[in-house]
C-alpha cells in the first residue's frame, strides 16, 4: 500500500487503549503510514497510573504515576542506573554539639532534626521500590574525636511506642580536629527485615567517641527507587 500523504491536516486526534492522544500532523501521518512507534505515542501521552513497574519500558524520561496503597509517587526512568527512580525530598539540621558520648549511634535532637515521615512506606517496597540516600554534613571534631553521622530507617504502625529498623544508610565519619565537609552521593538503601507495619520515618543520627564534636550544615535527602 503507497504511503498516504495529509498535507492539510493541522492536529488530529487517535485512540490508543483507551487513552485520547493528541497528534500533530506529521504525528498523525506517521500513524496512518505505519511508522508511529510507542517511544513516538509515548511522548504525546499522559502519565499513565500503575501499580507495578514490572514490564513498564526501559526508556529514558519514561514516566509513570506508581499508586502504592493510599499513596500516589511520581517515578521517571533514569536510563544512567537503568532504574525508575522519584524526586528527592529533603530535610535540613541546623547545629548540634553534642556532649554525649555514644560508641552507638543515638538520634538527633527533635528540635534540629525531626524525623521524617515516609508513608505507606510497606505499600511501596512491596511495590518494588527500595530508598536511596544521599547526604552532607560539617563535621568538626575537638581532638582526637571521632564523629559520625547517618539516617536509619524505622517502620512503625498505629499505637506503637517505638519503631523497629528496617535499614541503615552509610554512615558520613571525620575525625580530624578540623570543621570538614562529609558527603555521600545517591546510595542504595538495603531494608532488612522486610517491613510489616504500613508506614515508616527516616531519623539522623549521630555518634561520637569522647565529648566535642558538632555537626551543622547537613542535609540529607531520600528518594526510591526501582530494585
Amino acid at each position: 500500500m503507497p504511503a498516504l500523504n495529509l498535507p492539510r491536516v493541522k492536529q488530529a486526534q487517535a485512540i490508543s487503549g483507551d487513552t485520547l492522544i493528541n497528534l500533530p500532523a506529521a504525528a498523525l501521518e506517521a500513524l496512518v503510514n505505519g511508522t508511529l512507534d510507542d517511544a513516538n505515542l509515548a511522548a504525546n501521552a499522559p502519565v499513565k497510573l500503575v501499580t507495578t513497574l514490572a514490564g513498564e519500558p526501559a526508556r529514558a524520561g519514561a514516566t509513570r504515576l506508581l499508586q502504592a496503597g493510599s499513596s500516589r509517587l511520581l517515578v521517571t526512568y533514569d536510563a544512567t542506573i537503568g532504574k525508575y527512580v522519584s524526586d528527592p525530598q529533603f530535610f535540613v539540621s541546623q547545629h548540634e554539639a553534642t556532649s554525649t558520648i555514644s560508641a552507638s549511634p543515638v538520634a538527633m535532637s527533635a528540635a534540629v532534626m525531626p524525623k521524617v515521615f515516609i508513608p505507606d512506606f510497606k505499600a511501596f517496597y512491596d511495590a518494588g521500590l527500595r530508598p536511596m540516600v544521599a547526604g552532607i554534613s560539617k563535621i568538626d571534631p575537638s581532638g582526637a574525636v571521632t564523629g559520625s553521622i547517618r539516617v536509619e530507617f524505622f517502620e512503625f504502625a498505629a499505637n506503637d511506642t517505638v519503631g523497629s529498623s528496617v535499614g541503615v544508610g552509610p554512615a558520613l565519619t571525620h575525625n580530624t580536629d578540623t570543621a570538614t565537609y562529609k558527603s555521600v552521593d545517591w546510595s542504595f538503601v538495603a531494608i532488612s527485615p522486610a517491613p510489616t507495619d504500613a508506614h515508616a520515618y527516616m531519623e539522623v543520627q549521630i555518634s561520637v567517641t569522647s565529648t566535642g564534636c558538632g555537626f551543622s550544615d547537613s542535609y540529607f535527602e531520600m528518594r526510591w527507587r526501582q530494585n
